[in-house]
């Protein structure tokens, strides 16, 4: 889906092997978003919108680290936003919502399987 695929990654520096994820910005977006609570929180946001939730500014982005992932419902899409500081606030990957919530509840189980 969108290319996205996950691994188990083996890091020298730190003597660990951890989850990754490889595929473009939502890519990027989840190398960052490994908290079990987390992942089930945006779920809740991305569900609370696709059954005709009305607009909730507290429940319109998901933020970690150096990424921010904006839901906007009137576009039925997900933008993946950089916040690194670069300036650049464009979102640099747009995906449809059903399709980002589709990514992250596979990378909550790819995580379940290998992670936690």
């Amino acid at each position: 889906m969108h290319d996205v695929k996950f691994n188990m990654k083996k890091y020298d520096l730190v003597n660990e092997t951890l989850p990754t994820a490889s595929g473009g910005g939502v890519a990027e977006f989840l190398d960052h978003f490994k908290d079990e609570s987390e992942i089930l929180e945006a779920l809740d946001q991305l569900n609370y919108f696709l059954n005709g939730g009305v607009y909730n500014v507290d429940y319109e982005s998901i933020s970690i680290d150096l990424y921010t992932a904006v839901i906007d419902m009137e576009a039925n899409v997900v933008g993946i936003y950089d916040n690194s500081g670069s300036g650049i606030y464009d979102s640099f990957q747009n995906i449809p919502v059903l399709d980002f919530k589709d990514i992250l509840e596979e990378w909550l189980k790819f995580l379940k399987k290998n992670y936690y």
